[in-house]
């Protein structure tokens, strides 16, 4: 009875009531902005009342799209919008008894529990307590976001989806970056001039391009790999790895160069074994043969990977800093956010250096994760608590990927659980030098792609087998 009063609220109309509010509110407070309300009204609308098994994929997907530099007024509007569309997806799935809400499996549940807590510790004992409440804030509605997906996924068609929205992603992301790069000259000149150029395109940041493409791009080249799709599907992923290797390139994150390579050499590995080999053959040999003989291409990949600030590299210094935070805050870290309060009381440069000049706008253009390495990032802000967390989150990913690939190794869906798996060793290494993308107090753009990776390893993991044909 309840659910079945829950599903007349929300009627066809109350949707496109629901929707079209909500293109009306954005459109006032962004009238420079008008696509953006036509893309979230077509979308909702079309989702609510056409196929609702696409409406968490396109929410996925607008998370990305439409949440990274838009300005903040904007981002939390559009954040409000989408979150909300999950919740009422949720109620007219589930209705108002809270006793048939799906839970969680143990084993994530207690690791949600853990984060929660310490987080909330590591803010209560450390040096700013109303900084760190904002983050709590934060990470509590992105694992709110986490539940409202995890509940959603019933059946591996959806999982498809979500493999598709993500491709779909890194394409528009890698298609406007590749165009926009077209259309400035000055940018075409710095590449010219300088022989490569870091450009993340409208979002700006590059490390969250390089993160989202890692994840496109391995998708892509694994569903290429596959057997069973059309001519017209194939087509489109030779279109789409292409276009995202040169998007990759244009951003220059050698992070997320970083953690592609191993990513993709996973899967090969796992798919395609000769052809792993014969790469790694290639790679070890033939490569190091090439650049010594051609200075010319030894000059280039030293300019691209910038290889002459390998002994004098920013980052020393703000591990420095980490390090010492958390000499000083070993039991619970500075805090959630507080990091970059400390900073300067640590600087291991002199004052008007140009060292410190590179210090200082680091520590400006950023507001959470200025370590540039995800085990120091975690310790400075969370001591050991952060320490238990890293080794909790990386256990938890390794026990629930072998068990999602033992529960589906002899069905067509291992591609899946393959290219996930290998998405997930991919944002692993590249936290080496990166602290965004796996805990970073639920920051969407960023740490996204990892808990989709996860939520779908969650869903092998706790399904056995079921027959059914890919894509």
């Amino acid at each position: 009875m309840i659910k079945s009063f829950a599903r007349e609220i929300f009627r066809t109309r109350d949707y496109i009531l629901y929707a079209f509010i909500t293109a009306i509110i954005i459109l006032i407070l962004t009238p420079f902005s008008i696509y953006i309300p036509i893309i979230l009204f077509s979308g909702i609308l079309l989702c609510f009342h056409w196929k609702k098994e696409y409406l968490v994929p396109m929410v996925i997907s607008l998370f990305f799209l439409l949440t990274s530099d838009l300005g903040e007024q904007l981002r939390v509007v559009v954040n409000i919008v989408l979150i909300m569309t999950l919740i009422i997806n949720f109620i007219n799935s589930y209705g108002a008894n809270f006793r048939k809400y799906p839970q969680l499996p143990n084993h994530f549940g207690y690791f949600i529990l853990f984060l929660v807590v310490s987080t909330f510790l590591s803010s209560v004992f450390g040096t700013d307590f109303s900084t760190s409440l904002v983050f709590n804030i934060k990470q509590g509605v992105f694992l709110l976001i986490i539940y409202l997906i995890f509940v959603s996924l019933r059946d591996s068609s959806q999982i498809r989806n979500l493999f598709w929205a993500i491709i779909f992603v890194g394409c528009i992301i890698s298609l406007i970056l590749v165009s926009t790069f077209l259309g400035s000259p000055e940018k075409i000149t710095t590449l010219l001039i300088q022989g490569m150029i870091k450009y993340g395109g409208y979002m700006n940041n590059v490390a969250a391009v390089g993160g989202i493409l890692l994840a496109s791009l391995t998708f892509s080249i694994a569903l290429l790999l596959s057997s069973k799709k059309s001519a017209s599907q194939n087509w489109f992923l030779i279109f789409a790895v292409i276009l995202q290797f040169v998007a990759f390139l244009l951003t220059n994150s050698r992070a997320a160069i970083f953690g592609s390579i191993i990513s993709i050499g996973f899967l090969f590995y796992k798919l395609r074994r000769k052809y792993f080999i014969a790469g790694l053959i290639i790679t070890l040999i033939v490569t190091p043969i090439i650049i010594f003989l051609n200075e010319e291409i030894y000059k280039l990949i030293e300019i691209f990977f910038r290889l002459n600030r390998v002994v004098e590299n920013p980052r020393y210094g703000h591990w420095s800093v980490a390090i010492n935070i958390f000499h000083d805050n070993w039991l619970f870290g500075a805090g959630p956010g507080n990091v970059r309060n400390l900073m300067y009381d640590y600087l291991p440069y002199m004052l008007g250096s140009w060292q410190e000049a590179e210090f200082y706008y680091i520590h400006n253009a950023v507001k959470i994760g200025h370590p540039h390495n995800f085990v120091l990032f975690r310790l400075a802000e969370m001591g050991i608590l952060g320490a238990i967390s890293i080794f909790y989150i990386g256990l938890f990913y390794y026990n629930t990927a072998r068990k999602a690939l033992t529960n589906w190794s002899e069905t067509s869906e291992k591609i899946f659980v393959i290219a996930t798996i290998a998405v997930g060793m991919g944002f692993f290494s590249r936290s080496l030098f990166e602290s965004t993308g796996i805990l970073t107090y639920g920051w969407i753009t960023r740490d996204l792609i990892l808990w989709v990776c996860l939520l779908i390893l969650l869903f092998y993991s706790n399904n056995k087998t079921q027959k059914q044909e890919m894509l």
